[in-house]
Order: C-alpha cells, then sequence, then structure tokens
C-alpha cells in the first residue's frame, strides 16, 4: 500500500483512513531459498529489510540493527559487554531441546547460525530477507526448522566504479546512577547490624577496629571502628579513605565505526572490497571491543554460460577488560 499522511486536530474522536495499492512493491523481487520471485507472486510469510533501512547507529553485529524492522523476529540483547551479540528467534522458540538458532545464508551459501552474523560488517548489506515458514525454508531441510536470513551483498556493477568512506562515532552516558552507599559511616553501622542480626560473634563483627585474613596466603586488610570513621577515636587519625567507585570505575563509552569501500567493474568483470574498523568502548573503564572485517568479491564472465567468482570475507574480533564492577567498599 502507498504511504498516506492525514492531518488530525486535537477535537478530532475518530479517523478513517483508505490506502491504496501500490503496485510497484507487487513487481519487488524478493529472494526465498530457491530463488527470486516477484512478491506479487509470494506465497510464503517472507520479510525483507533494505540495507538503506538500517539504523545508522554503531553496533558489533548485524543482529543488534534489525531490533524492531522485522514482524516475527525478536532480537534480545544478551548484556551490555562490549561485542556482546543477540539472540534471535523467528516466530518464537521451536524446540525444547535443541538449537533454536535460525540458519543464515549469505549469497546463496549457508554460514551457519545466525550467531554469525557477527562477521558481516552492516555497510556491505545489501538487503535481507527472513524465510518464516516451512514453504520458504524447505530447501535448507532441518537446518532451516528455526526459520532463515538470507542476506545480500553488495556487488559491482558494470560502468561503476566508486569509492566510499563512511564513518560515524557516538558517545553515550548512564541514565540513572547506581544505587550504592554514599555515607561511609552508614554503610559499616549497617553492616555491622548485619552481622550482629545474623549471629555473629563479637570479634566478627566487620568494623570494630580490627585486622583481618584478606585472599590467599598471609594477606591481611584493616577494618577501621566506627569511631575511627567518624573522626572520634583520639588514639588515631580520622579514616582519609572514602572511594566513589562509581566516578572511577565508569566512564562515558565512545564508539566508532570506519568503513572504506570500493566497487566497480566492467561487462565481464565486476569487483567489490571494502575493510571496516570497529571499537566499542564499555562503560567500564579497561573494557573495550576492536573488530577488524575485510570483504574481496569477484565475479568473472568466462563466456556466454560460464560464471566464475569468489566471495571472501575475514574478521579479527578483539575483547579486553570485563568484570570490573563499582559494587565494592567505600571504606
Amino acid at each position: 500500500m502507498q504511504t498516506k499522511e492525514v492531518a488530525i486536530s486535537a477535537t478530532q474522536a475518530s479517523l478513517d483512513v483508505t490506502l491504496s495499492d501500490d503496485n510497484k512493491n507487487l513487481d519487488e523481487v524478493l529472494v526465498v531459498g530457491y530463488g527470486t520471485v516477484r512478491k506479487s507472486d509470494l506465497t510464503g510469510a517472507v520479510s525483507t529489510l533494505k540495507g538503506s533501512d538500517l539504523n545508522r547507529t554503531p553496533a558489533s553485529s548485524v543482529d543488534q540493527l534489525l531490533q524492531g524492522k522485522l514482524p516475527g523476529v525478536q532480537v534480545i540483547n544478551s548484556g551490555g559487554q562490549p561485542g556482546a551479540g543477540a539472540t534471535i528467534r523467528i516466530r518464537g522458540a521451536s524446540s525444547l531441546n535443541g538449537s533454536k538458532d535460525p540458519l543464515m545464508v549469505v549469497d546463496g551459501f549457508p554460514w551457519g547460525d545466525a550467531g554469525n552474523l557477527k562477521q558481516i560488517n552492516p555497510e556491505d548489506i545489501e538487503s535481507i530477507e527472513v524465510l518464516k515458514d516451512a514453504s520458504s525454508a524447505a530447501i535448507y531441510g532441518s537446518r532451516g526448522a528455526n526459520g532463515v536470513i538470507i542476506i545480500t551483498t553488495r556487488k559491482g556493477k558494470a560502468g561503476q566504479a566508486r569509492i566510499n568512506f563512511s564513518s560515524l562515532n557516538t558517545l553515550s552516558t548512564r541514565a540513572n546512577e547506581p544505587d550504592l552507599w554514599r555515607d561511609p559511616v552508614e554503610e559499616a553501622i549497617y553492616a555491622n547490624e548485619a552481622a550482629a542480626n545474623g549471629g555473629a560473634i563479637a570479634t566478627d563483627i566487620p568494623y570494630i577496629g580490627m585486622t583481618r585474613p584478606f585472599g590467599v596466603g598471609d594477606q591481611t586488610i584493616y577494618y577501621p571502628s566506627i569511631a575511627e570513621l567518624r573522626g572520634l577515636d583520639p588514639s588515631k587519625e580520622p579514616w582519609r579513605y572514602n572511594t566513589d567507585w562509581v566516578d572511577l570505575v565508569y566512564r562515558n563509552p565512545i564508539s566508532q565505526s570506519y568503513t572504506l569501500s570500493a566497487d566497480g567493474g566492467t561487462e565481464n568483470t565486476k569487483y567489490a572490497l571494502s575493510g571496516n574498523y570497529y571499537k566499542e568502548e564499555g562503560i567500564a573503564i579497561k573494557n573495550d571491543y576492536d573488530k577488524y572485517t575485510g570483504r574481496l568479491n569477484i565475479e568473472q564472465n568466462l563466456n556466454k554460460a560460464i560464471t566464475a567468482g569468489t566471495n571472501v570475507v575475514l574478521a579479527h574480533t578483539n575483547n579486553t577488560g570485563g568484570g570490573l564492577g563499582v559494587g565494592r567498599s567505600r571504606i
């Protein structure tokens, strides 16, 4: 149907809209498991997403860019770790014990489950088709039981030589501050009360001015008393430690993505190559994710009946840091 915009007023209680057929969309060609068909002739359940429709937001993989774009496709982020992939489900879970991941097919070649989407640069994608019913995915057998994600990458065109460079940089901030102790005296008082209410003996109450074993070996740690924390102990100096771990550990992370691509060719030879560098910083310091991807596509017409080509995708990732949190004592 054709897109239609209608103005409404604040006092309008109801609205009737009549949409017109969009014949151009009916002639659109879709890629399915057994070839290509016109949209008007398609009887299976297929959703299409063009590469230009993907959000221009930095992400470590394509799966994170599919959220909310295709009906029947559920994308669940596993966490906030830099470079963490997402879980994809097509029309819900189809198995109790077996794999629930859909099959990924790139330019006609099965690549395995959807977790391998991290190997593809979003800038290289021409279109994505998701096959959701049994008839469309039947050609892939049991591998397509959970649905099929078909990705078509960009290829060179005869007579068009292009060089393109794109960059994307973002800065993220925390929406909310963690609810942690702000006053070391209150933290120590409640820790002592919790230990006492739990049945601890007097010497096991933490903050009473004692040195206790810590870790392995002969390491020790000193727990100051409440009076020492308040600066009321005449025999000791006021306690000078009050570490704000949120300010020390957390940061405003920056994400960067740079892509350089070139494509073109002649009637007999077509080429497309690209390289991408993606860097994502975690919210905690020293927690980073780096990804390098490269792609080379060449098609050569040997004669009118034979065409040879190659499609190579290389990816290297490096994840550093992790496990650094702010749930520590200010004391």
